[in-house]
């Protein structure tokens, strides 16, 4: 209509890899699909003030397979290993379902802005690390590595029992408000206050539960300033602020794999 505007988006890709052996399964084929879709509504109230609304959903699959005619892995102290990786296959899948409404308003030389995000995201893994085994052949027994290789005497087995399997849901979500300030026709000032909270991913297969709670202090301020220099010089620019990292799931997986270690 005159005052609103409706945008729909969806991408996928889909990719398929058979990596390139110099020697024969050594490396991983990979299988990748990523789907992106959203949808936002814009809506001007007034020529000063606009908002937007966007719902989307993204889902990335990820898939490492042991190629045909892999051995191993095994491992030889001074030579390359025999196989793929030690922690193929791999399987991972990452849902993320987006809101978010934001506002912008300009009063005179300030130009206001204020909006929520909000996030649910589901992190599905399958990634043992030594679900085929692993062989060490070194110097042992009186002989080199690769003598015991030949003899068939490994040094070192590993190999995970029971299972990998881990999915972890949790929220992830912003609020902010923020000025941009026209203060002469050479200089832009900008400040802004995010507040960023964590939650504690929960394991609803069950099997892992992460030593932390969430976190509700995340405020990060931030500043910024533009000035235009004099002739041909450019824009001088400076700013700074806090920022927060995310979570990495994957490490919560690590923490609770099996292992049995014959030496």
């Amino acid at each position: 209509s005159a005052k609103d505007t409706l945008s729909l988006r969806y991408a996928f890709t889909g990719q398929h890899v058979e990596a390139f052996q110099f020697v024969k399964g050594q490396n991983p084929d990979t299988t990748t699909k990523s789907h992106t879709a959203g949808i936002t509504l814009r809506r001007t109230w007034t020529p000063q003030t606009i908002t937007d609304a966007t719902f989307g959903f993204d889902r990335q699959t990820t898939n490492l397979a042991v190629p045909k005619g892999a051995v191993g892995p095994i491992a030889v102290q001074g030579l390359t290993g025999l196989g793929p990786p030690f922690d193929t296959p791999r399987w991972r899948v990452q849902n993320r379902w987006r809101g978010s409404f934001a506002l912008q308003q300009r009063r005179g030389n300030h130009n206001w802005m204020a909006g929520i995000n909000a996030t649910r995201l589901q992190f599905t893994s399958d990634e043992p690390e030594v679900l085929r085994g692993l062989e060490q052949f070194n110097p042992d027994f009186g002989n080199d590595g690769i003598t015991n290789l030949r003899l068939g005497t490994p040094s070192r087995y590993l190999v995970s029992i029971g299972t990998a399997y881990r999915a972890f849901r949790n929220w992830d979500m912003q609020a902010y408000v923020g000025d941009r300030w026209q203060a002469t026709s050479k200089l832009t000032l900008q400040a802004a206050l995010r507040w960023e909270p964590m939650t504690r991913p929960r394991d609803v297969s069950g099997m892992s539960q992460l030593p932390f709670d969430s976190d509700w202090n995340n405020f990060g301020p931030a500043l910024g300033s533009a000035y235009r220099l004099p002739g041909h010089w450019g824009v001088l620019r400076a700013g700074g602020g806090i920022f927060f990292g995310q979570i990495l799931d994957r490490k919560s997986t690590r923490l609770n794999s099996s292992h049995i270690t014959i030496s």
